[in-house]
């Protein structure tokens, strides 16, 4: 068991790497706000950069699911990082201020299925089209017979003509024309239901890009 004199210590460099993340993920965006809080010994500091640390963090984290190949170290560092900070959030050791605005409200209420400590912590759910289009009542999309055109993967597989790969392409721009038309709303514009449909086609795309070299050495052992 750690001394309590070793135990602060420990704990005092966690809550200084994890600032010195924050800070440098600031100062890179915008220099003169990180150098201010360089100068300044208060966490609360963080407060109204916590909306902007929550969605790099997020989207950090979007990107290594969408490409397990990539941050193999940094990751890794970046997860025992965000745990420390967790911790620490809980302990009280690493306090942003309260959250006392009003202005927020409206913002709460379109997102009330995150978690309730979303607001006050650096761990922000995985944004996914399934949350995206739950929190803007769109969740209809995802029942259309046509998103199945709309998302799929043109491939250039053996045999499959130039003609036949243009009129797949025309196929799938006219499908999303119509979902974008279809559902529209106050609450889903266009250009939302445009980055929806197209995340689903990346993720298919990843899909395609893992299963089909498998597939091609199936093939392989299996005729020779």
């Amino acid at each position: 068991k750690l001394s309590s004199a070793k135990q602060m210590k420990r704990i005092h460099q966690q809550l200084k790497g994890v600032l010195s993340l924050l800070r440098g993920l600031i100062t890179a965006c915008d220099y003169s706000a990180g150098q201010a809080l360089a100068r300044s010994n208060n966490n609360s500091s963080y407060k109204e950069y916590l909306p902007f640390l929550r969605q790099v963090l997020e989207i950090a984290r979007r990107h290594k699911i969408m490409n397990p190949e990539k941050m193999r170290t940094e990751y890794g560092k970046l997860v025992y990082l965000l745990q420390d900070a967790v911790r620490l959030e809980q302990e009280g050791l690493l306090d942003y201020g309260d959250d006392d605005d009003d202005d927020d409200d409206d913002n709460d209420n379109r997102n009330n299925n995150h978690n309730d400590n979303s607001h006050t912590s650096l761990i922000a759910p995985i944004q996914t089209v399934y949350k995206f289009l739950e929190e803007r009542d769109g969740l209809d999309l995802l029942r259309d017979k046509n998103i199945e055109i709309a998302t799929e993967e043109i491939l250039a597989t053996p045999g499959k003509t130039r003609a036949r790969i243009d009129q797949e392409i025309r196929r799938k721009e006219r499908a999303v024309a119509q979902l974008k038309k279809q559902y529209r709303s106050t609450n889903l514009s266009m250009e939302d239901i445009h980055l929806c449909l197209y995340s689903i086609c990346d993720n298919n795309s990843f899909l395609n890009s893992n299963r089909v070299p498998i597939d091609k050495v199936i093939d392989f052992l299996k005729t020779h």
